[in-house]
């Protein structure tokens, strides 16, 4: 099964894609949750934010890029899922509630990426209750001023 396309333009990351990294024995394959985007998404208890799952790509254009994030949510799920994102402006840490939100593309911010780094979104295995770690969305965001025309 193939995920859905985002909503608008720009590039995801499935959990299923090459570019997500992760420890297959700390993170385990969820299946059967229908909050899922496309076939499945990994899960897993808290553990002591060694074992993060990692999203990385060389976008194809360098630029501001909104980030989202889908996730599966239950009440029992962590109230404080960090997200870490590497931009050109360093390191940032989101912290999310993935109690709530399930089933959809959460913004995480804005974040300026190059073309010489890949971009970088990891959700650490850190918090109050279990995680889940899905999809990831870069959306470009367009200068409005760039489709002006003068005559």
């Amino acid at each position: 099964d193939l995920p859905p396309a985002p909503p608008g333009p720009g590039w995801t990351i499935d959990n299923r894609d090459v570019n997500f990294f992760f420890d297959p024995a700390a993170w385990n394959l969820v299946t059967t949750h229908s909050q899922r985007y496309g076939s499945d998404h990994r899960a897993r208890t808290p553990g002591d934010g060694t074992q993060p799952v990692r999203w990385a790509a060389h976008l194809p254009r360098k630029g501001l890029f909104r980030v989202h994030a889908w996730w599966t949510a239950s009440t029992d799920s962590a109230s404080n899922a960090a997200y870490r994102i590497h931009d050109d402006a360093g390191e940032h840490v989101i912290r999310v509630d993935q109690r709530s939100r399930g089933g959809q593309w959460n913004a995480l911010g804005l974040f300026r990426f190059s073309k010489d780094a890949p971009a970088d979104v990891r959700l650490l295995d850190e918090g109050d209750g279990p995680l889940s770690a899905d999809g990831i969305w870069f959306e470009p965001v367009v200068n409005q001023n760039s489709a002006w025309i003068f005559y």
